[in-house]
């Protein structure tokens, strides 16, 4: 879904975003990433309806060996939410933290932040950008 609030929230339009709809928008050469991987998203900052605090939510899966490199969020903040596997987050300092499945990592508006799976299999995690 695009547009504005009243679209987004008209009869025809699902402010639910199924699996499927979430596997079928998949991007597969993000230009952070180094290494095997993938992202999915629920929706895109291209997408999001106006007035909405959520600019992205999207879910990434690193391979292991593979990493998000370290990145700026100028406008923003990003939140990660990890699913499974395990790896190291980096924050702005860089300084690493080790990452599991329910931990949460944020990275304020202005800061940087990257994450790189060091364990033996995919690390999963959902980015929210806001």
């Amino acid at each position: 879904p695009a547009g504005t609030k009243d679209e987004w929230m008209s009869d025809t339009v699902s402010p639910v975003f199924s699996r499927a709809a979430i596997e079928n928008l998949r991007v597969d050469n993000a230009p952070l990433r180094e290494g095997p991987g993938h992202s999915n998203f629920a929706f895109r900052k291209t997408e999001t309806p106006d007035g909405s605090p959520v600019k992205a939510v999207g879910f990434v899966t690193l391979e292991p060996g593979s990493r998000l490199r370290m990145h700026r969020h100028v406008d923003e903040g990003e939140m990660y939410y990890v699913l499974s596997g395990s790896g190291e987050y980096y924050d702005n300092d860089g300084r690493t933290w080790p990452v599991s499945p329910g931990d949460v990592a944020l990275c304020l508006r202005g800061d940087r932040h990257g994450i790189c799976n060091t364990g033996s299999v995919p690390l999963v995690f959902m980015g929210v950008v806001s």
